[in-house]
């Protein structure tokens, strides 16, 4: 049986701006890390003769696969070690580059395939259109499909945080546009008032003023946009309340950390009291000295005391 062949690797020349598949000539890896899919691949171009290196998107892609490929548990990998035990170096990164081919396009990508000039985001996109359409995949964002499909199946949606931060970019700029769009249209609009007629026709609603001018009666109705930017904002997260912006969830966090809502006055009250007690232990010491020089000039007990020879 013949021993599988290394996939073509995709190229472009920044140069002449030639995209082509062809062997690597020169392959850089890293001595601490031999994976395949983490090499820098090079080869020259078949137009210009400058040396490209591997093209962008398939990077992506490889790098987005490398993240979900093999065993994470220890039993596993003693297992994947085992199996592979018996195969060569070279065979060991042959099979791996065919996990990449095969299984990575006959999965995850199926439901994106290239349609050159047919997304939204082919206007800002580098690959050339025809090697786009000998693909079975949209190159560009098919590793979104293998990101997400290893964060399932690892159970770390760690893995979708770039995803994700950019489909939260995304809609904060829609809301952004939708604020400036009101704030340049107005809250409300003055509109003609139109109605049906018997037969069911829209009638726009006029009036005679005294004049004998025919004039539209026309009605003030809300900029549309104000009901859609709430719900925009509730469910992407953006309230005061999500941002931990309004006065409740302040206090509730500066008690949390230890600082309660009413420490100033509460320290102010103390310094209060302990003023108010500090004078009146003076006041009644003060009180007993005039007691003592008072039971001293009492004429009754000086004579008592006299009597008595105290």
């Amino acid at each position: 049986m013949s021993e599988p062949t290394l996939p073509d690797v995709a190229f472009q020349c920044k140069a002449c701006r030639h995209t082509w598949q062809a062997e690597p000539a020169r392959v850089a890896t890293a001595d601490d890390d031999p994976d395949p899919l983490k090499a820098d691949y090079f080869a020259p171009c078949p137009k210009c003769g400058a040396e490209c290196r591997q093209a962008f998107w398939q990077r992506g892609l490889w790098a987005a696969e490398g993240k979900r490929r093999g065993p994470t548990t220890a039993a596993g990998k003693a297992r994947c070690a085992e199996n592979l035990a018996n195969m060569t170096p070279e065979q060991k990164h042959r099979a791996k580059y065919n996990n990449v081919k095969h299984g990575r396009y006959l999965k995850e990508m199926t439901p994106l395939p290239a349609k050159p000039d047919g997304y939204a985001w082919c206007a800002g996109c580098e690959i050339a259109r025809d090697y786009c359409a000998t693909q079975p995949v949209c190159m560009l964002k098919a590793s979104h499909f293998v990101l997400v499909r290893a964060a399932f199946e690892q159970r770390d949606p760690s893995l979708l945080n770039g995803v994700m931060a950019e489909a939260h970019g995304m809609s904060l700029m829609v809301v952004r546009e939708m604020l400036l769009s009101v704030l340049q249209q107005g809250v409300s609009r003055e509109l003609p008032r139109v109605v049906l007629d018997k037969d069911g026709n829209p009638r726009v609603v006029e009036i005679l003023d005294k004049d004998g001018n025919i004039t539209p009666v026309t009605q003030q109705e809300i900029n549309q946009l104000l009901r859609v930017i709430p719900d925009w904002i509730s469910r992407i997260g953006l309230s005061l309340s999500d941002l931990g912006m309004t006065p409740k969830v302040i206090d509730d966090g500066d008690a949390a950390m230890g600082r309660l809502k009413d420490e100033e006055d509460r320290r102010e009250a103390l310094a209060d009291f302990a003023r108010q007690n500090a004078a009146s232990l003076e006041a009644l010491k003060g009180m007993l000295l005039r007691a003592q020089e008072k039971k001293g000039r009492d004429p009754v007990l000086i004579e008592y005391n006299q009597q008595n020879g105290g």
